[in-house]
């Protein structure tokens, strides 16, 4: 009997051991699960922000503002966001670039009349040769207050502006063309559905948090 005794005693010791070694490895994968939370409630928290812009865009604007030819150069002084139709003087120097997960490419030409005015037209993949539209009708864009989600295309015209790829004008403001607000209406449900995780990955986050203040504070 006391030899049992013994054996139990010694199993029971190695048992608590092993309870006590695992304890960091466990503690370790809680912290790094608290830190991927709150790296989530960031990454969707920026994620809402780019499609709020969009959201805005299609939300506020009900009527297109049709722009005579006098008030061309008049129309880079506006903010960005409006939604306009033009009907363009493309001067002959035009370049071309691509974006990521978009089928087609882009063509970026100057106006004549407006020096500092530059559209940027939607090249369709099977489309050869390239005929510009009569009519341009999209979103401005200013890039003295672009947003944040145009950040990529307004550094883009910079470095060709600095480097006189398009012209020695350097562009104040770009219309996209075919960027109307029903075109960017699917931006607004996208915007609900994106801030809603970020809510639930936010609450995510601070009740990991809660969980660990609780914890450090039993362990006092």
């Amino acid at each position: 009997m006391p030899r049992a005794a013994d054996d139990l005693i010694l199993q029971n010791t190695q048992g608590s051991d092993q309870e006590l070694s695992s304890k960091p490895a466990h503690t370790h994968s809680r912290s790094w699960a608290r830190l991927l939370m709150w790296a989530l409630s960031l990454a969707q928290l920026i994620c809402t922000l780019l499609l709020a812009e969009r959201a805005t865009y299609a939300w506020g604007n009900d009527e297109v503002r049709n722009v005579s030819t006098a008030e061309l150069k008049k129309i880079t002084k506006a903010g960005s966001g409006t939604w306009l139709k033009v009907t363009p003087h493309y001067a002959a120097q035009s370049t071309s670039f691509s974006r990521f997960f978009e089928s087609g490419s882009f063509r970026v030409v100057q106006d004549q009349t407006a020096a500092d005015l530059y559209y940027v037209l939607r090249v369709p993949q099977l489309q050869l040769p390239f005929l510009p539209p009569r009519r341009v009708s999209g979103r401005l864009l200013t890039l003295k207050d672009a947003p944040l989600a145009d950040f990529a295309l307004v550094q883009l015209m910079k470095r060709q502006s600095e480097t006189q790829v398009l012209s020695a004008v350097p562009p104040r403001a770009l219309l996209l063309e075919g960027e109307t607000p029903k075109s960017l209406r699917w931006s607004i449900p996208a915007t609900l559905f994106s801030g809603l995780l970020t809510l639930f990955f936010a609450l995510l986050a601070y009740r990991s948090f809660k969980k660990r203040r609780v914890s450090t504070e039993g362990n006092r």
